[in-house]
């Protein structure tokens, strides 16, 4: 890091990484030199208040704590919610980094994502949602089976590489995955739209059992862990455990059964001064550099980086491992060579 005219650079994770993720992307970054809750001294002498210590992170979403009832390790899973896409694009539940199951919503289809110990299964249903309400569920059976429903039907079907071997880094989320990813979307992915009845179970719901829950009756025999009707301005689970979560920037509207969450996405944009997910700090700007940085300095405004070149695009080589490409080898061993700069460094 250096400093200079009123400003702070550094290197450092992305704010989506912050915390644990299978994924450590990084940036260049500069920020104002007042920690986040702390008056500036401009701000002091204007008679201004100070910034918020706890800042909203700008996206939509509704976050539960760890809690022991939602750990889904090596247990058979179901999620399931009634949908109503106002876009094409967004995550409806996710649970985890490394070991997770997610259940989303692409451009053109439903589709529902596990991974266990790094290793990416993935299946998709057919044809878009459209803007209207829809039953989603997506099971994951003791055989490492899942299989994908739309308004009681399959859509899809698949094998993974087993059931969650173990506690996921990250808590259960609605309309965002603000805890990294390692498919084919950036972190946070925020749903627009609404979602009403949203259920998980520790257990693989039947083609009959889904069937009635599309039909508005109890899947006999099953006991959801977690059962939110969205009827409330806390979200809270009408389960025994009676959880309760926290929302942040979302509206209660008419729903599919009584009241639902209405969710805006993303939000905060990128625009200047916009605050990143998963930090308190107020980034002035941030880009990608094509270098790891291990040095900089500042010259009166001009900032100078150096270090071992940076040539490949975590995501998309986190990617092509999961699909046991190869041919990707290559290119992590000329990374590898690279990173200790025997190759010599760049400065940019």
């Amino acid at each position: 890091m250096v400093s200079g005219g009123g400003y702070v650079y550094g290197y450092g994770r992305k704010p989506e990484h912050l915390r644990w993720t299978t994924v450590l992307e990084h940036q260049l970054f500069a920020a104002g030199t007042d920690p986040p809750g702390v008056e500036s001294v401009d701000d002091a002498a204007a008679g201004k208040p100070g910034r918020s210590k706890k800042q909203a992170t700008g996206v939509s979403t509704v976050r539960f704590e760890d809690e022991a009832v939602l750990d889904p390790t090596g247990q058979p899973l179901t999620i399931e919610a009634w949908v109503r896409s106002d876009k094409p694009n967004g995550v409806v539940l996710s649970h985890g980094a490394a070991q997770w199951l997610r259940g989303w919503l692409s451009r053109t289809a439903s589709r529902c994502s596990v991974c266990t110990e790094s290793e990416l299964s993935q299946i998709k249903g057919a044809g878009k949602l459209g803007k209207r309400w829809h039953h989603v569920v997506a099971t994951l059976d003791g055989e490492a089976r899942m299989t994908l429903y739309v308004d009681g039907k399959v859509v899809a079907s698949g094998v993974s590489k087993g059931p969650i071997p173990k506690k996921p880094a990250q808590t259960l989320q609605l309309a965002a995955d603000e805890g990294g990813t390692v498919g084919d979307y950036e972190s946070p992915f925020g749903f627009t739209g609404l979602l009403d009845e949203v259920r998980v179970y520790h257990a693989s719901l039947t083609p009959a059992q889904v069937q009635a829950r599309a039909d508005g009756r109890e899947a006999a025999g099953a006991t959801p862990v977690l059962a939110l009707t969205l009827d409330e301005e806390v979200p809270s689970s009408t389960t025994d455990a009676h959880l309760a979560g926290s929302s942040e920037a979302v509206t209660l509207v008419g729903g599919h059964l009584g009241k639902a969450y209405q969710f805006t996405g993303a939000g905060g944009g990128k625009g200047g001064g916009a605050q990143p997910a998963g930090t308190n700090v107020e980034h002035k700007w941030a880009s990608d550099v094509p270098v790891y940085v291990r040095a900089m300095a500042l010259a009166d405004r001009q900032l100078v980086i150096v270090g071992p070149p940076d040539i490949i695009n975590e995501h998309e080589t986190f990617a092509r491992l999961s699909a046991r490409d190869t041919e990707v080898n290559e290119l992590l061993n000329r990374q590898n060579s690279a990173a200790p700069a025997s190759r010599g460094a760049s400065c940019w």
